[in-house]
């Protein structure tokens, strides 16, 4: 009886586990645009590698980051598309170099969760969102 025990908690135990991780890497396209921006501040490849749809040679996927800063005081803007699209604009001030910064990018629903569609800023970015809902997630400043 107590194996019998012991094997159902276990594989409760690896169940909720399994949840819970599920749950934590899928909090929602809203967490790139920071996660992002903190991998550049970091200069962390792996980090900015795992966020894009699909891989690019500009990064070093064994390059791990360089520090442990982190953007605090940044202001973030939404447009949604559809429930698998978003648009992002992150501002935010660097906190090495004292001096503020603007990432735009598109961020999709895939496989394995949320993610970049590419490396660089969105270069019609004005464009694609000029007829979509804007929403600011976060203003500069606000703790």
């Amino acid at each position: 009886m107590r194996k019998v025990v012991m094997v159902i908690a276990l594989i409760m135990l690896a169940l909720i586990t399994a949840c819970g991780d599920k749950e934590a890497s899928d909090k929602g396209p809203s967490h790139i645009p920071v996660k992002w921006a903190n991998a550049m501040i970091q200069r962390d490849d792996r980090a900015r590698l795992e966020m894009l749809e699909k891989p690019t040679k500009a990064l070093d996927s064994g390059k791990g980051p360089e520090n442990k800063k982190k953007v605090t005081n940044y202001e973030l803007t939404e447009w949604k598309s559809s429930s698998k699209k978003y648009f992002y604009e992150i501002k935010f001030i660097d906190p090495i170099s004292d001096k503020g910064r603007t990432e735009q990018m598109e961020v999709v629903k895939t496989d394995k969760g949320w993610k970049r569609t590419q490396f660089s800023n969105l270069k019609d970015f004005s464009e694609v969102t000029k007829n979509l809902d804007r929403s600011t997630l976060k203003e500069m400043n606000e703790s």
